[in-house]
């Protein structure tokens, strides 16, 4: 009857929705392994037992949008304003300039892996592992996760890492080194991704930007730049792994979006014109609102970051 298919059709709603966290929880542990190995010598991307402080914080920020970005250095803007007095606007312009011009080369330091018309293809390989285990990796230092990634990176080289097989091979390195992980959760996933995104440059008549791949579950990417051809695109490694042909140039397609329409410069010509505003245009606004004219602003700039 009615009520029944709707009750279990909100049942089933609610399983999809656990099931989403249930995985998304899960993949917090894996551990991305990534290589672009088309010639000798080429880079790879491995886990760190303990990333840099500065490293994390880059990439959270490049995980949204370049909004984070800009409202950090509004942040900091306001320390220099109670250290300089007036003055600090020229501080506060040169800091936005200057992360505005390069935030394409910015950018490319979330990752190590940078495909190129040379080395176009990236392998990823995927150990999903317990939380436990996860944290005794963090007591294994760098160097075990440097021997495993170079046993991998040789297997890669020999093909053993290509066909069904692929996921035997990676368990047979990390039983050597004491991981637990089940063959049948392991992935190795390589992808054309310089390939990729070239086509949808291509189709947006845009020159291709600089590539990197950081090594993060979630599946996002993020895109900046001053112009067109001072850009890059920083893609995940979970992207690359969950994602399908089509749905990868999707979210590409909607990131080369933001560097077509320009959409830094917008955010960057409305946070300053609002922290310029509030002392020089409006003053007498942000003396009555006081630290809510802040927050007003803020709000501001985080709807236009949505729009854009």
């Amino acid at each position: 009857n009615g009520p029944a298919v709707s009750a279990c059709a909100r049942v089933a709603d609610d399983l999809e929705v656990l099931v989403t966290m249930f995985l998304a929880r899960a993949k917090t542990t894996s551990l991305y392994f990534i290589f672009s190995t088309e010639e000798p010598g080429a880079v790879k991307d491995i886990p760190s037992p303990s990333p840099p402080l500065g490293s994390e914080l880059l990439k959270r920020l490049m995980r949204g949008n370049m909004m984070n970005l800009y409202i950090l250095i509004m942040a900091l803007s306001f320390g220099l304003f109670f250290l300089l007095g007036y003055s600090a606007i020229f501080a506060v312009l040169a800091i936005q300039l200057v992360a505005l011009f390069y935030s394409d080369r910015i950018a490319l330091m979330v990752g190590r892996v940078r495909p190129t018309p040379e080395r176009p293809r990236v392998t990823v390989v995927c150990v999903p592992v317990s939380a436990e285990t996860k944290g005794l990796i963090a007591k294994f230092a760098k160097d075990r996760m440097s021997q495993i990634s170079d046993q991998l990176e040789a297997r890669i080289s020999d093909g053993a890492l290509e066909g069904p097989d692929a996921s035997t091979a990676v368990q047979d390195v990390l039983v050597t080194s004491g991981i637990k992980s089940s063959a049948e959760e392991i992935k190795v996933v390589t992808r054309n991704v310089y390939g990729m995104v070239k086509d949808v440059a291509d189709r947006f008549g845009l020159p291709v930007p600089k590539i990197t791949i950081m090594n993060n579950v979630a599946d996002n990417a993020a895109a900046t730049g001053v112009s067109p051809g001072r850009s890059s695109v920083a893609i995940t490694a979970g992207s690359l792994e969950d994602l399908g042909d089509a749905e990868l140039s999707s979210v590409v397609g909607h990131e080369l979006g933001h560097i077509k329409g320009r959409d830094s410069l917008i955010l960057f010509s409305a946070t300053f014109l609002l922290y310029v505003g509030g002392l020089y245009l409006w003053l007498p606004l942000l003396l009555s609102l006081g630290i809510f004219y802040y927050v007003i602003i803020f709000a501001v700039i985080f709807s236009i970051g949505k729009v854009l």
